[in-house]
């Protein structure tokens, strides 16, 4: 979400510097790009395919502004009207305008399929951890009368437990990686397709990303592993049939 914040015409270098300071001190700051008049008119002269400036005695039209790109959580129109309004006590700032009506309609559309969005996404998780604890039970379950075995012969529980456990994991750090890179080359694409609408993800979104994605493919398999090895621990031999 871009800001564009004018500044009077009056305002010099020492001005500017203050006021960009300023704005790149605060907290909903996450990028700050200076336009000069000359750039944004240039600007408007490739939009407009016309010569402005000889139209206005080589006067640029448009005064020196910042374009401010704000942090997602503060992309609302109710944090939008605040920022502009806390912008807008600065000395030097002439106005500050964002794209409230496109944003008001995005987010009016955003609430319309929020809802439908996580009812489905938690039935699809609910499906995948469902298929993912039955895979493992159904593997241990094979491997039941090894596990009784070795318990006969006075292996201890975490003796047992630790090759299914270090399995299970090698296969979550390796589906967490899969599913990371699936997500990471569809991030990508739309924002190849799309970057007005997506922008650019920074590393951090990345690594959090990567993060999550790879713990609970390892939790997932691991605490599914723990319980179904307990269940064969806990039963007698003759149970096991």
């Amino acid at each position: 979400m871009v800001v564009q914040v004018f500044l009077e015409n009056e305002v010099d270098d020492i001005d500017i510097a203050r006021i960009k300071k300023w704005i790149e001190s605060e907290n909903f700051t996450k990028q700050l790009t200076y336009v000069s008049p000359q750039e944004a008119t240039a600007k408007m002269e490739e939009q407009l395919q016309e010569e402005l400036l000889s139209l206005l005695d080589n006067q640029h039209p448009i005064e020196p502004s910042f374009d401010l790109i704000v942090h997602s959580p503060y992309a609302d129109l109710d944090s939008l009207n605040w920022i502009k309004t806390k912008l807008l006590t600065v000395e030097g700032v002439k106005e500050a305008e964002y794209p409230e009506v496109e944003l008001e309609t995005i987010q009016n559309g955003l609430k319309k399929v929020m809802l439908p969005v996580l009812v489905v996404s938690a039935l699809l998780m609910f499906i995948a951890i469902a298929l993912i604890n039955n895979t493992i039970r159904l593997s241990i379950f094979s491997k039941r009368f090894l596990i009784k075995s070795m318990q006969l012969v006075g292996a201890t529980r975490g003796f047992i437990r630790r090759p299914f456990v270090w399995q299970v994991i090698w296969y979550g750090l390796i589906s967490g990686l899969l599913a990371f890179s699936i997500l990471t080359s569809a991030i990508l694409f739309l924002e190849v397709e799309s970057p007005d609408i997506f922008g650019k993800t920074d590393l951090i979104t990345f690594a959090v990303l990567f993060g999550v994605v790879v713990f609970f493919g390892i939790f997932i398999s691991w605490i599914s592993t723990h319980f179904a090895v307990n269940k064969y621990l806990r039963l007698r031999q003759d149970q096991l049939y």
